[in-house]
C-alpha cells in the first residue's frame, strides 16, 4: 500500500477521518449531497440509527448490540468463533464485516452489480444511495480516481478484481474496486464496490 499524498487526503471528508481514528471523537454527520434521497442506514422507521452515513459511523460499533446495527444481524445466528462474518445488506447496498466479538471493522458500498452484468440476481447488491467516501460517486471512473489520487497502489487484474487501496494518515484504508479483472477494462470501468477498514 502506499500512502495517498496529505493534498489528496484533505478532500477525504472529516467524517471518513474521524471514523478512520481509533478512539476519535466518533462520527462526525455529513450534511446530505446532492445523490442522498433517502436515508440509507435506517433499517426500521423506529430505529435509534446515528445520523450521516453507515460508513462513517459503523466502524468499531458492536453488530449485535448497537441499536443501530443489531437489526441487520438478526439473520446470521450467534456463533461468532468464525473471524470476518458479514452482514450483508443487499437492497440498501452495503455489507458489514465483524470480527469474532462482533465489534465492525469494514464497511463495504456497492454499486448496482445487476446493472454493472454480474450474475446472482437475487444475491446482488443494489447500488448504494447515499454520499460515498472522498466525494466519489458511482459514475468515478477509474481514470478519473486515478487522475485525482494516483494509481501506483493497484492491485488485481489477469483476471482478479482491480482494486486501488489508500491509506489515510490515521492507519485507516480505503480499498476501491473496479468492475474490471484486466487492465485493458481498466481505464473508463465503474466502481464496483468501496470498503472503508480500520
Amino acid at each position: 500500500m502506499v500512502l495517498v499524498t496529505l493534498a489528496a487526503i484533505a478532500l477525504i471528508t472529516g467524517g471518513v477521518a474521524a471514523v478512520l481514528t481509533a478512539g476519535g471523537p466518533g462520527p462526525q454527520p455529513n450534511p446530505p449531497g446532492p445523490s442522498t434521497t433517502v436515508p440509507t442506514d435506517r433499517n426500521t422507521p423506529g430505529a435509534t440509527v446515528p445520523d450521516g452515513e453507515i460508513w462513517e459511523w459503523a466502524l468499531g460499533r458492536n453488530l449485535w448490540s448497537d441499536p443501530g446495527l443489531a437489526a441487520y444481524a438478526k439473520d446470521l445466528g450467534t456463533d461468532w468463533s468464525d473471524p470476518g462474518t458479514d452482514a450483508n445488506v443487499h437492497s440498501r447496498g452495503f455489507q458489514l464485516t465483524a470480527d469474532s466479538s462482533g465489534t465492525v471493522t469494514a464497511v463495504t458500498l456497492y454499486n448496482d452489480e445487476s446493472a454493472l452484468g454480474y450474475p446472482g440476481e437475487d444475491t446482488n447488491f443494489s447500488a448504494y444511495q447515499g454520499s460515498l467516501p472522498m466525494g466519489l460517486t458511482w459514475s468515478t471512473t477509474a481514470t478519473d480516481l486515478g487522475a485525482g489520487y494516483g494509481a501506483e497502489n493497484q492491485t488485481g487484474g489477469y483476471g482478479t478484481e482491480i482494486v486501488f487501496t489508500y491509506t489515510t494518515p490515521s492507519g485507516g484504508r480505503l480499498e476501491i474496486s473496479f468492475a474490471a479483472r484486466h487492465e485493458r477494462d481498466l481505464p473508463g470501468a465503474a466502481i464496483h464496490s468501496i470498503t472503508v477498514a480500520r
